[in-house]
């Protein structure tokens, strides 16, 4: 019964739409007359479905247009007409309609299906016999899904194709057959879409090719379209997930083509035979229809009138793109008198018209000068102005290819060609500078070496291809630079200009850095707002969460943390500068990732040099730290290098500068990071690096088929690499276990800490008093086992960030961070930018084990890396410009305002610059012993100084020695806020002994023991405050002197073999 409607319906089509009746029978015969010996062949196909009309008139449909097909072989040309066999069509026949009535194609009519279906090629190709395999394959697989519509058994099959055939350039050129694409599974865009022509239409899905000359790049481009039930075509091919997908690339500024044209195996109208010119090109064909306002509103008609003389009135005349270095047609029209006009074209871009030259070698002639077309359809004459000249900017994101020598040519319209001009050029950071180009001019960059001159590309100043650079955007391009060079650079600023304290030197050079940023970029916002502002996303709203969420649950009355706090929101003011830097100037994320390897290069040797004895370290305990203190953040830091250099050595294809720049990186690094036998680097190292390795050179679908095919082989080394992994596991606690112990407890105690304040935290600054008063009830608790006696510390920090993050913001702060930093990666994995997404790994990793965000030039890392991941491409912002622009001046408002309080920030902690140096000072008596002349400058200072709980115990050890006990234990009791060091408790003990509050310093001395329980020191003060003729305690004096006597220091010293002597002497001298 469907049947039996289906020819009703195919009755009705065949004769309400198409050719008339005599045109039809006009066409086959000539057609016939055109197939010479063959012509039998073909007479038999006709002959043979005389019971059957609607296949008869299926046959007539081929036989008719035949004339209009030919293919390749061996180079040679050979039409359909004079060779296909009445075999080769009849067997066509049957299976295409054995495919048609099935339940996806019940809307196709028998119109479409003779165009779309019925065809037995999609191009040039040889005639391919593959129909009749590809549906004993794929027909029972779509039967068995019981797929009722078109879309769903298009998209079902373009899924199939896309794990069948990989699309690849580098294929040589000819036409292959269907078949050779379906044994290989590769082929170039044309011979893809032969393939996915004959996979549809063998299901019986209506299917064309279509194809488009790029104008905003070389080359051309094929893929396939199918004809859906609501009679729009809708385009695949594999290189895409589906319709949406390359329609959407098809729309990107990079690509977007000025026109789209459909082939069909027959014409839509009559073919006249009407002589034009002699010119031989693809727009000729009579199967190809216009279908750009299709894909790409909106279109636009160009009108403009001739520059240059005409030899006839009426004449075909062609529109020119510049493609593979010639001014290849695209578009063909008819000029009448000195008027030319192009229906839909896609503006934005520069051509030329051009016709037929008979007297010039059959060439073609150029009878206008290059123009640009806008969106709208105005154009705009390109004729250049010696007398006025501008500055050009070609950027590039590959230093590499800054490097590359450029020729600059320029359009010279009465000779017809580009010329070579000689313009002043200079390279600088993010690309070439060229200077003295005369206004107007249409220019071609020629890459002066020739396997490179396929690149050559053709733009305006006023293109968006280029940068128009005055000197004020010169200026402004080079202070970023020099800006971010120097917070880069952050590792190396120990000068010891601002504070003899390494970390602390580091700071203030960051904030001062910062300060330059702020002023710069609110002179670029003020001066400049028509700039493209960065677009605000998820990623950057997080940052501002956070630091809230840090001033909102910020003790204030304590103030610990000041210059935390401060840096803190100069990092967060950071991010968003370089947002708007980066999206103004994405080809700085280049020159900055070269940079951040050639940070770690220096470091690298550094430590080398150090390791040989030719330089000095900054730790007398330790001969490899770097720029570092210890070799600890030394280690983390090569292993944040070395992924992001290794991205970068494999995204190159050739040996050039980033690339030996990264060998040697790479190299120097592997060769020092061992000495630094830090097994948090380690990890980090191995995980990140396997990471990019694994994004730039494995292949999926490759990994997932050998999986398959040698799953056995797979599980066995899974099982070896787990045993690996166990043994190398053991192998790095063993390698120093004390340190792996002293670390898990301080896990643990954290761990602890944060169940007391689970969702708000301690606040910033929190964590020594919490972790001490934390550790000390679980070591009086008794649950504590002797190695954690042993190995327990008094930690500043949890070597731990996420710990860390937990215990002093809450599991509400936790859950921000973490959520930042998965943003940071997906954004970076979206744009590509692996190598910058392996450093933020190899970050995340350290952290775990470490203290990396303690340090200042970590964060600055984390800053750049966060903002170079989450940056796109340039061609993407262009792309999104537009909506990026939405809510400009709520945009400008607020950029401005992070730049003002970058500069407020830095105004609110410049006064802690004068009081280091004064401290500095204050060092030199108190090292000296000159106690007085030390607390005329220590007092002064403590407003600025009071969160230092260093600074703290040197005043209290002043006011100590000079008798002011109380007033020392002031001090003090401030400095147990921010410290968990028991020492503290220690002088103040000593203290109120000397006030003779004996049982307070008793108390102080006990809890001293309850943080860290093995120290002798504090059994030697309870000693001698036991002694005291007040306070005479025999029975806990014994005690003490035992506990003095028989625990055993971690490390022997002098003052441990004093201490042990007076109890001995206590104990024989003493009746207890």
């Amino acid at each position: 019964m469907n049947k039996l409607i289906l020819y009703v319906c195919a009755w009705i089509c065949l004769h309400s739409c198409g050719f008339s009746k005599s045109q039809e029978e006009s066409m086959l015969e000539y057609a016939l007359s055109q197939a010479g010996d063959n012509r039998k062949e073909l007479e038999y196909v006709i002959k043979y479905y005389e019971g059957d009309s609607l296949k008869r008139e299926a046959a007539r449909f081929l036989i008719r247009n035949m004339v209009y097909h030919f293919g390749y072989e061996k180079r040679e040309r050979v039409s359909d007409i004079t060779t296909l066999s009445s075999d080769y069509l009849i067997r066509n026949i049957e299976l295409a309609f054995q495919a048609w009535p099935k339940p996806w194609n019940k809307s196709v009519s028998f119109e479409n299906f003779c165009r779309y279906i019925l065809p037995y090629r999609g191009l040039y190709e040889q005639p391919s016999g593959l129909r009749e395999e590809l549906m004993r394959t794929y027909l029972p697989l779509l039967d068995s899904l019981h797929i009722d519509n078109t879309y769903d058994a298009a998209v079902r099959l373009q899924k199939i194709l896309r794990t069948r055939v990989t699309y690849q350039t580098e294929i040589p050129i000819h036409y292959p057959t269907a078949e050779e694409i379906h044994r290989t599974g590769v082929g170039r865009c044309d011979g893809v879409v032969l393939y996915g022509i004959q996979l549809m239409r063998a299901a019986g899905i209506p299917t064309v090719a279509e194809h488009t000359i790029w104008t905003r790049r070389n080359g051309e481009h094929y893929w396939c379209a199918f004809l859906n039930e609501d009679g729009r075509f809708l385009p695949f091919a594999p290189e895409y997930e589906g319709p949406d997908s390359l329609i959407y690339n098809l729309t990107k500024p990079f690509l977007t083509p000025a026109k789209v044209y459909r082939y069909g195996f027959a014409p839509l109208h009559p073919v006249t035979t009407e002589s034009t010119d002699e010119y031989r090109t693809f727009l000729k064909n009579p199967l190809l229809t216009a279908v750009t306002e299709q894909y790409l509103p909106p279109v636009a008609d160009i009108h403009t009138t001739c520059d240059l003389p005409v030899r006839s009135k009426r004449a075909p005349i062609y529109l020119c793109t510049y493609n593979h270095g010639n001014w290849r047609p695209f578009a063909m029209s008819e000029r009448i008198g000195n008027r030319c006009t192009f229906p839909k074209i896609v503006g934005d871009d520069v051509f030329i018209i051009a016709e037929y030259d008979k007297e010039a070698y059959g060439s073609l002639r150029f009878i206008t000068s290059p123009f640009h077309v806008s969106n709208t359809g105005i154009i705009t004459k390109i004729k250049p102005d010696p007398a006025r000249t501008d500055s050009i900017f070609i950027a590039s994101d590959n230093p590499y290819q800054q490097q590359v020598p450029y020729t600059l040519a320029y359009w010279e319209q009465e000779q017809q060609c580009f010329k070579n001009g000689y313009f002043p050029t200079d390279t600088i950071p993010g690309g070439i500078l060229i200077r003295k180009i005369p206004k107007g001019s249409l220019l071609k960059a020629m890459i002066s070496r020739p396997e490179k001159a396929a690149e050559d590309r053709i733009f305006l100043v006023e293109n968006d291809t280029v940068k128009r650079l005055t000197m004020k955007e010169l200026l402004k391009l080079g202070v970023y630079t020099l800006l971010g060079t120097l917070l880069l650079s952050a590792p190396f600023a120990g000068l010891g200009m601002l504070s003899t304290h390494l970390v602390t030197e580091k700071t203030f050079w960051i904030q001062l850095i910062a300060l330059f940023l702020s002023a710069v970029s609110l002179q670029g916002l003020w001066l400049n707002p028509s700039k493209g502002l960065c677009p605000w996303t998820y990623v950057d709203i997080l940052p501002l969460s956070l630091l809230g969420l840090i001033l909102l649950s910020y003790p204030y009355s304590i103030h610990p943390e000041p210059e935390k706090l401060l840096f803190i929101g100069q990092m967060v003011v950071l991010w968003y500068l370089l947002r708007q830097v980066f999206h103004e100037y994405p080809v700085l994320i280049g020159y900055f990732s070269m940079f951040f390897i050639a940070t770690g290069l220096i470091e690298a040797i550094w430590g080398f040099r150090q390791l040989q004895g030719w330089a000095y370290s900054n730790h007398s305990l330790f001969r490899l730290t770097g720029s570092f203190f210890n070799p600890g953040p030394y280690s983390g830091y090569l292993a944040i290098t070395l992924p992001v250099a290794l991205g970068i050595l494999l995204e190159q294809s050739k040996r050039n500068m980033p690339y030996y720049l990264s060998m040697g990186c790479i190299g120097t690094a592997i060769v020092v990071l061992p000495a630094g036998m830090s097994r948090s680097a380690w990890i980090a190292v191995v995980v990140s690096c396997a990471w990019v390795y694994a994004l730039y050179r494995l292949d999926r679908k490759q990994a997932a088929t050998r999986l398959r095919q040698h799953k056995r082989w797979y599980i066995i080394g899974g099982i070896l690499g787990g045993i690996l992994l166990l043994g190398g596991s053991a192998s790095l606690y063993t390698l120093k276990k004390d340190s792996a112990d002293g670390r898990f407890l301080m896990w643990k105690i954290t761990t602890k800490a944060i169940q007391k304040q689970p969702i708000t935290g301690t606040s910033l600054g929190g964590f020594p008093a919490a972790y001490a008063e934390t550790q000390a009830e679980y070591m009086a608790s008794g649950k504590a086992t002797e190695q954690e006696k042993l190995v327990a510390g008094c930690p500043e920090y949890a070597f731990n960030e996420y710990l860390q993050i937990g215990l002093e913001q809450g599991l509400v702060g936790l859950a921000l961070f973490i959520g930042w930093l998965g943003l940071l990666f997906y954004k970076g994995i979206k744009n590509k930018r692996y190598a910058c997404c392996g450093g933020l790994m190899s970050l995340a990793i350290f952290a775990f084990s470490s203290y990396p965000l303690q340090l200042p030039e970590f964060w600055v890392v984390l800053i750049f890396l966060g903002v170079m991941s989450v940056t796109p491409d340039k061609d993407e912002i262009r792309e999104n410009q537009a909506e990026s622009n939405g809510h400009r001046w709520g945009k400008q408002i607020f950029f401005m305002g992070i730049a003002i309080l970058g500069i407020g920030l830095f105004w609110m902690q410049k006064d802690h610059y004068k009081a280091y140096q004064q401290w500095n000072k204050a060092q030199m008596f108190y090292n000296n012993k000159a106690y007085e002349a030390a607390l005329e400058v220590y007092e002064p200072l403590y407003p600025l100084l009071k969160h230092k709980p260093e600074f703290l115990f040197e005043v209290a050890q002043c006011l100590s020695k000079t008798g002011r006990y109380e007033k020392a234990n002031g001090y003090l009791e401030r400095a147990v806020l921010l410290s968990s060091d028991p020492m503290l408790y220690y002088v103040m003990a000593k203290n109120e002994q000397c006030l003779g509050e004996y049982r307070q310093a008793e108390k102080h001395l006990l809890h001293a023991i309850d943080i860290l329980p093995e120290r002798i020191y504090p059994y030697y003060l309870l000693m001698n405050l036991y002694t005291e003729p007040s306070y005479f305690q025999p029975a806990k004096l014994k005690k003490a002197i035992d506990s003095v006597l028989t625990k055993k220091p971690k490390v022997e010293s002098s003052a441990i073999k004093e201490m042990k002597e007076k109890a001995r002497s206590m104990l024989n001298n003493t009746s207890i």
